[in-house]
């Protein structure tokens, strides 16, 4: 998808084809899950893109420093990553207990069913 720009100098019109690309932002609660379909300009970051998705409902309401942030199950610590078509943003949520934690309760009640 391309948008034709012109841009007026002195004396003549410049031309300048700015291209777009789809992503998607998500975020998944226990019973629901958000997703979110963004046009954005090619170049675009992790951070620029996550601040597109928290103008909009229920983006809005995450704090964005509690979230860690992932592209397709890939933890992404540089939020300053360029983008490319068809990523998918997920923003993962806090963590309620520890994984060995929920594996060692799973192996008790395991035990006490036997």
């Amino acid at each position: 998808m391309c948008a034709q720009l012109k841009f007026m100098g002195n004396s003549k019109a410049q031309e300048s084809v700015v291209e777009k690309i789809d992503i998607e932002v998500v975020y998944a609660l226990p019973r629901c899950t958000h997703s979110l379909m963004l046009t954005v300009s090619i170049g675009t970051t992790v951070q620029q893109a996550l601040d597109l998705a928290c103008e909009q409902t229920p983006f809005s309401k995450l704090d964005m420093s509690e979230h860690p942030v992932g592209i397709y199950y890939e933890v992404v610590n540089d939020l300053g990553r360029v983008l490319i078509a068809d990523d998918r943003i997920e923003i993962y949520r806090p963590l309620l207990t520890e994984p060995m934690q929920q594996r060692h309760v799973r192996a008790k009640q395991q035990a006490g069913k036997h």
